[in-house]
């Protein structure tokens, strides 16, 4: 009977390290994880832009602005000429979306609101990845909207 409960100790215990691995490794490999692993979904303090900012540099034409925002979002609405890498993109995603940028270009990332935390992690494993010129438009897609600033809006077939 000994061997018996130690069988089923012994299977208990394994189920729940196989779950508490298959969990880490899907947090790890998509954008809306915790930061257990590292420390890459800290934004610095400092890097943020206000809406005025933001349009001055979108004006001058010198940043690519990354929507952290759904599909279905960014369809229906998004700053234009902006791309969408959702918050559910994995790391793979995202990484086949940036080598396509030079280390040195301007980024600005955005999500709805000031109470998005989608745009500040993404920004944060862009900057931690090596991307020099990372910022956070922090008063988000939103505030751009209600100010009548330049959109696209595409259709959703």
């Amino acid at each position: 009977m000994q061997d018996f409960y130690k069988n089923i100790t012994f299977q208990v215990t394994l189920i729940c390290c196989l779950s508490c691995a298959t969990g880490l490794i899907y947090n790890e490999l998509t954008l809306r994880g915790l930061p257990l692993l590292h420390n890459a979904a800290v934004f610095p303090e400092g890097t943020e832009l206000s809406l005025n900012q933001v349009y001055q540099v979108y004006r001058a034409g010198n940043a690519v602005f990354i929507d952290t925002r759904s599909e279905t979002e960014f369809r229906n609405g998004h700053i234009r000429n902006a791309v969408n890498v959702p918050s559910a993109a994995t790391r793979e995603e995202i990484m086949n979306f940036l080598h396509v940028l030079e280390k040195d270009e301007e980024i600005i990332v955005y999500c709805s609101s000031k109470h998005c935390d989608s745009a500040r992690r993404l920004a944060g494993l862009i900057k931690y990845i090596g991307y020099k010129k990372v910022n956070v438009f922090t008063d988000g897609f939103d505030m751009w909207r209600e100010h009548s600033f330049p959109i696209e809006i595409q259709d959703s077939q």
